[in-house]
């Protein structure tokens, strides 16, 4: 759907927002061609957007806005820590969470607590 590619678009602003970053008129322009592009290609195929299923709608944007704030704090992030700290660290969390949201699901569709 169109909406996931709004993500630059939120991660200059997130970043304008949390970081005080000031954007380059280079940076502005790529966004300004990303969405332009993305728009034209959604426009010239005659899709539309199908507002019935406002539930999904929502939870796309709120992926998108994550994805947005993750490159936000990621370039905090990167000034304090390296690489491979970071890719540790998240390894790391997964490596928690996995097997309790795997083990969430049973052959029936029952849901067992963790």
């Amino acid at each position: 759907m169109i909406f996931c590619h709004f993500t630059p678009v939120l991660t200059v602003l997130l970043a304008f927002l949390f970081l005080k970053e000031t954007t380059t008129l280079l940076r502005k322009l790529s966004v300004c061609l990303s969405v332009s592009g993305v728009l034209f290609i959604f426009i010239m195929k005659g899709s539309r957007i199908d507002w019935s299923n406002m539930t999904g709608i929502v939870l796309l944007f709120l992926s998108c806005l994550v994805v947005a704030g993750y490159n936000v704090l990621a370039r905090r992030l990167f000034q304090s820590f390296s690489p491979a700290e970071i890719t540790y660290v998240m390894l790391g969390i997964a490596f928690l969470f996995l097997p309790c949201h795997s083990r969430g699901i049973q052959p029936k569709g029952r849901l067992i607590n963790c």
